[in-house]
């Protein structure tokens, strides 16, 4: 029997060795992460902001929040500016700094992935006011940044510090600006983006983002800032159930001047709908989620628009007026209508209206079909009497809204249509 050859497996062994070490040092040695692969979400902008370094609910309320080690980031945007606001748990230093490094496509748009000279944003503010705006300036080595005041640039945004007992609250827009040196984008691009917090008590960049490997010239060691577009319009409509004839029979929704939109569901009731009111709400996201609470009952609903344009509504009840009820989950679907149809016989009908349009009169409502109209009663059931309108004479009933019944005679059979509006 042959010896075995100890040299031969000691180089075998020592081979096997370096590569073990090799593997465990490559495992072991962090690498920077590569450009997008951490995400800030922005949301659309519905209240306005007051840019004085206090972070108030009512203004903040709209925006995505971020935890970001000792840093709360609240970030959204409307159609021109980005809007930062920072919570940073850190003792008191006039010489704290913030620095936010933006990249963009050449001469603007999304991303590239690369510096770009005269293109790309870096704004840099410090707690005892000051603030500046660069420009990558220089891409061969070293690689800087530039002040783009000095280039004929002008130095965009605002950015205000204050301290609240135990931490800085940091409130900063960004503008989409025009011009190459400042941040030249639109609301459907994605941009580069990193932030870097200066500590001056330590004398060291004390967080950076999206990791500690971000190099300011290195945008693939950034993340990105993905931005918002107004949802709300989508959701404008009025909304007939199309699958279920018991639950929410109705949905009016409008789109408001500040962006919010207001919702108005009705219920099925005999003989008529109830009507469940209205709800302001800032829509920032589809689907979005809201409590409905009545004086019996909170109800947790979420609306969603899906791709074939129809509003999908998910509904939790949960009754709290100890009435031993079960809680309950009901789905409706509803598609939109431009207009509402009700058919009217010769002679008299008793109708309701399903919404109240935006003119109320009755000349208004009753204009598609006036001509057949003979007259039209309604009872109040308050003072216990009833007004009524005739065509041509004089009439104490001037208005048709929803939630009432009306006794409305014709002289010929009509298929009525109603503008949604």
């Amino acid at each position: 029997m042959a010896k075995p050859n100890g040299r031969a497996h000691g180089k075998k062994g020592l081979l096997i060795g370096l590569i073990l070490f090799y593997i465990l040092l490559v495992i072991s040695v962090p690498f920077p992460s590569t450009k997008g692969s951490e995400v800030l979400s922005s949301a659309w902008c519905t209240d306005t902001v007051e840019i004085d370094g206090t972070i108030n609910l009512e203004e903040w309320r709209d925006a995505y929040q971020h935890n970001l080690s000792f840093i709360n980031l609240y970030l959204k945007n409307d159609e021109s500016t980005l809007f930062f606001a920072f919570e940073i748990y850190d003792v008191y230093d006039w010489n704290d700094a913030l620095y936010l490094f933006f990249d963009e496509g050449e001469n603007g748009g999304s991303y590239d992935q690369q510096l770009t000279v005269g293109d790309e944003d870096f704004k840099w503010s410090a707690a005892h006011g000051s603030f500046y705006g660069d420009y990558f300036y220089q891409s061969h080595s070293p690689p800087y940044w530039e002040e783009d005041s000095d280039y004929g640039g002008t130095i965009d945004g605002e950015a205000v510090w204050l301290y609240h007992d135990d931490h800085w609250e940091i409130e900063w827009s960004v503008p989409f600006n025009s011009e190459n040196q400042d941040l030249n984008i639109q609301l459907n691009d994605s941009i580069g983006f990193s932030l870097r917090y200066w500590d001056e008590e330590d004398f060291v960049d004390s967080y950076i983002w999206p990791s500690e490997y971000a190099e300011e010239t290195n945008p693939w060691s950034w993340g990105l800032i993905q931005l918002s577009e107004p949802v709300a319009d989508i959701f404008e409509g009025y909304w007939m159930n199309i699958v279920e004839t018991g639950g929410i029979t109705r949905i009016d929704i409008r789109l408001l001047s500040n962006g919010s939109i207001s919702i108005h569901p009705w219920g099925a009731c005999h003989p008529y709908d109830c009507d469940w009111g209205i709800n302001v709400y800032s829509v920032t996201s589809n689907p979005f989620s809201m409590i409905w609470t009545t004086s019996f009952c909170y109800r947790n609903m979420t609306f969603e628009v899906t791709n074939d344009d129809l509003l999908h509504v998910h509904v939790y009840t949960h009754f709290t007026d100890d009435s031993g009820r079960t809680d309950y989950e009901a789905d409706y679907v509803f598609s939109s209508i431009y207009t509402y149809e009700i058919a009217l016989f010769e002679g008299w009908n008793l109708i309701s209206l399903p919404y109240t349009t935006e003119d109320s009169s009755i000349e208004f409502i009753l204009s598609d079909i006036l001509d057949n109209v003979e007259s039209v009663w309604a009872f109040d059931g308050e003072t216990k009497t009833w007004s009524s309108y005739a065509p041509g004479a004089p009439s104490d009933l001037t208005e048709m809204v929803d939630g009432k019944g009306y006794w409305i005679k014709v002289s010929a059979d009509v298929l009525w249509e109603i503008d949604t509006g």
